[in-house]
């Protein structure tokens, strides 16, 4: 007795993406063997296995954010080794 298995239904994903980013991540894809759908798909199977999202998403702290301000401001400490920067910031 042979038994068939029944066709694998999809459904349609649409997004706005910058396309500039999406033409480098194809080409990235493309090196991989992958096309835009099969990526899509292994990130879906990704955030089911983790039941989250597989990088992390999160905002900073208010100390990351407020070093994160600095650093764009050019207000940050230069340093030659972790023992220069350890004496400047006095620790």
């Amino acid at each position: 007795m042979t038994t068939t298995a029944a066709p694998v239904r999809s459904a349609m994903v649409r997004a706005r993406v910058n396309p500039d980013l999406k033409r480098r991540a194809e080409a990235v894809l493309n090196r991989l063997g992958l096309g835009p759908s099969q990526a899509i798909n292994m990130l879906y199977a990704q955030i089911l296995l983790r039941k989250g999202l597989p990088f992390e998403a999160r905002l900073p702290s208010k100390e990351t954010a407020e070093a994160m301000r600095h650093a764009r401001q050019g207000r940050v400490q230069k340093a030659k080794d972790a023992a220069d920067l350890y004496r400047k910031l006095g620790i």
